[in-house]
């Protein structure tokens, strides 16, 4: 693909920042050794019933060649809910959108607030393995509709790949992701990410391990108005920090800017081309945890050995 002489680049250039920056940290601050051969393994755990609710707060800029630039600050509210958990360990989680917000100018036109979107309500289902590995996809029913970020905004769960490393170090983990939570037809995005842990720390008041990445891709959806199929292509490149709970193994925060280049494609085989610049943050706001069932004790065994006599003695009377 076009864009792995991109990680290439990038991946030399992080090597040089990782020995120059360990280097440093070793005679300026005496870091012990062994702490940076410490292997941390990052993953995603989830109960079923947990309830993670999220705030996500996006800026859009659109802009085309022949029209004025569309400005946008989003406000969202997004459920993330654990349905089920099988036999392999794989997550089935579902995603919605549960109130949207947005004040969008146009050129030199008044500011204006929207706060109606067909995707508020809708329903998104998808399988991942403690990796953040898609399976199973499950869209609602319903008419074809978009996000408010649109078919490629960026998404809360990643793919993480193999990600047991040392502190400081880098791997590139690549997926062929449906975006089933940004859409109706579903998107389909082909990307890579680079990725370095970086330090433990506190966010929001969770301690974090946290992960910078470098994304790349390419993504294509086909959109159908009862008529006519305009294709839409898109070439994404960008960046961000993800902050995954140490105790929980979810993302308790996520910052994305990425920059995608969008083709659409028309029924008269016309091409109209935009830039679409998105700076997206996730944050976790409240967590429903599943409450554990109740262990059974000597004293309900006993209790429902008395319960079924009672009924045996009674059934014959």
């Amino acid at each position: 693909m076009s864009y792995i002489n991109f990680f290439i680049c990038c991946l030399f250039f992080l090597i040089q920042i990782n020995v120059s920056s360990l280097l440093k940290a070793n005679t300026e601050n005496g870091t012990d050794s062994t702490s940076l051969k410490e292997i941390f393994c990052l993953n995603y755990h989830f109960d079923v019933g947990d309830t993670l609710i999220y705030s996500l707060a996006s800026t859009d800029s659109i802009l085309s060649m022949s029209e004025p630039a569309l400005l946008k600050r989003r406000f969202e509210v997004i459920y993330l809910i654990c349905d089920s958990i099988n036999t392999k360990g794989h997550f089935f989680l579902s995603q919605s959108l549960n109130s949207f917000r947005s004040k969008e100018s146009f050129g030199n036109q008044e500011t204006e607030e929207i706060t109606n979107n067909p995707w508020v309500g809708r329903k998104a289902s998808f399988e991942i393995d403690s990796s953040g590995k898609r399976f199973l996809l499950h869209s609602s029913q319903g008419d074809a509709a978009m996000c408010p970020g649109g078919a490629f905004q960026p998404q809360l769960i990643n793919n993480l790949g193999n990600s047991c490393n040392t502190y400081n170090t880098s791997w590139i983990s690549e997926a062929n992701d449906g975006l089933v939570e940004n859409g109706l037809p579903v998107p389909v995005m082909q990307h890579s990410y680079l990725y370095r842990i970086k330090e433990t720390a506190e966010s929001y008041g969770y301690k974090c391990q946290k992960l910078e990445f470098i994304r790349s891709g390419q993504g294509a959806v086909s959109l159908f108005d009862g008529t006519d199929t305009t294709k839409v292509n898109v070439v994404a490149s960008g960046s961000g920090v993800l902050a995954l709970s140490q105790e929980f193994h979810i993302p308790i925060s996520l910052l994305s800017i990425v920059e995608l280049k969008i083709s659409f494609i028309l029924p008269d085989k016309s091409e109209k081309h935009l830039k679409h610049f998105n700076n997206s943050q996730y944050l976790l706001e409240e967590i429903k945890k599943a409450l554990p069932k109740p262990k059974e004790n000597k004293f309900s065994k006993i209790k429902k050995k008395i319960k079924h006599k009672h009924k045996k003695i009674s059934s014959t009377h």
